[in-house]
């Protein structure tokens, strides 16, 4: 069972558990300091290996809980808009980060070799940057072309379900079908339109 380690981030509580020797952040905590509505939706745009679930203890007893990584960390803050993820990022790096290792919160390898915690600091925000650096290269959503929207078409006649389709386009079954949608709309309000003429004439 895990041990908590608490925070408090403007009147917010963070807390962090020890896993293989890291830092994993209560995903509940960060969602609510970065204002998400849910923690959930959160997650769901952090990498498979930035998030995970451990069993930690509560005063009310052992529960499972969500957690993210120290990377996962940065990128739900680099994703963030509200405008104390700026603040919420620098109060990690430079002091949560740095007290955690002072006073051995969690483990460092027995073998590593100290460093001042002014360039623990710099290490930390050289992380930073190069994460931001690597979410700012990735590439855009891929437009759909006439022909895959025609493809989607003809696959959902045939009573395709959209992780199929998605896996036959090489897209996710959520961008078929918001793409579904899309054209089911369009192709209802086109059949208005029609009608309306057709009424008008």
């Amino acid at each position: 069972m895990t041990q908590l380690i608490p925070f408090s981030f403007q009147s917010h509580q963070l807390r962090i558990v020890e896993r293989d020797g890291e830092p994993w952040f209560v995903a509940k905590d960060v969602a609510a300091i970065l204002e998400h509505s849910n923690h959930r939706m959160m997650l769901n745009m952090l990498d498979e290996d930035e998030k995970g679930v451990s069993i930690v203890y509560t005063p009310g007893g052992p529960q499972e809980m969500a957690i993210i990584s120290e990377s996962g960390l940065y990128h739900a803050i680099f994703l963030s808009r509200k405008p104390q993820a700026k603040a919420f990022r620098r109060w990690v790096t430079e002091e949560v980060l740095p007290a955690i290792r002072k006073t051995g919160g969690y483990q460092m390898d027995p073998d590593a070799i100290a460093i001042p915690k002014d360039e623990y600091i710099a290490l930390l925000k050289a992380k930073m940057e190069i994460l931001e650096k690597r979410q700012a290269i990735q590439p855009g959503p891929r437009a759909w072309t006439a022909e895959e929207d025609q493809k989607l078409l003809d696959l959902r006649r045939q009573g395709l379900g959209f992780t199929r389709i998605g896996y036959r386009l090489g897209r996710s079954s959520d961008s078929c079908k918001n793409r579904w949608r899309r054209l089911s709309r369009r192709h209802a309000e086109l059949q208005g339109e029609l009608f309306a003429r057709g009424g008008a004439s």
